[in-house]
């Protein structure tokens, strides 16, 4: 079997059509891609401005649990001052009962 090294025009016809497929499938090709990377790009725009209102929204939590709890600590008492004011009540009604008795005994002795 000889091959031909002969040009002829169904060979440059072929060889043209051939040419012309490869390139028309090369601007297929990149304006496919320029599409997906336009519509990846409006993907992590969005997923960036979510993200952005996220942390937004994080610091304002942040900060208004921390003025929570600068509240608690000014409104609210501890267990100990609380045992500390029950233990002062109930000394002071223990003495109202004492000088109640000893009136009442008093009266009772008249």
């Amino acid at each position: 079997m000889t091959i031909s090294w002969d040009f002829n025009a169904t060979t440059l016809l072929a060889f043209g059509v051939q040419a012309v497929t490869q390139a028309v499938l090369l601007i297929i090709f990149l304006v496919r891609t320029d599409f997906r990377v336009k519509s990846a790009r409006e993907v992590a725009d969005s997923a960036k401005k979510s993200a952005d209102e996220a942390h937004n929204k994080i610091a304002m939590q942040d900060s208004a649990h921390a003025l929570f709890r600068e509240q608690v600590a000014r409104e609210y008492v501890s267990r100990e001052a609380l045992r500390e004011m029950e233990d002062r009540l109930a000394g002071s009604i223990k003495e109202i009962r004492e000088r109640l008795d000893r009136v009442l005994d008093h009266r009772q002795a008249k």
